[in-house]
């Protein structure tokens, strides 16, 4: 995460935010970084899905 973002998230109380999502559990860290879980974004390019 950004620095400038960072103190956002620090000064906000989105480390206690959790809840249940499609892909399961979802919460953040003190540092407002999800601890959850990995996703990868594919993009479709020429036919074939590539990670972003």
């Amino acid at each position: 995460m950004p620095g400038r973002c960072r103190a956002v998230f620090e000064s906000a109380s989105v480390q206690n935010v959790h809840f249940d999502g499609v892909m399961g559990k979802v919460r953040f860290d003190a540092n407002g970084d999800a601890v959850s879980q990995t996703v990868t974004v594919y993009r479709l390019s020429g036919g074939t899905w590539k990670p972003v």
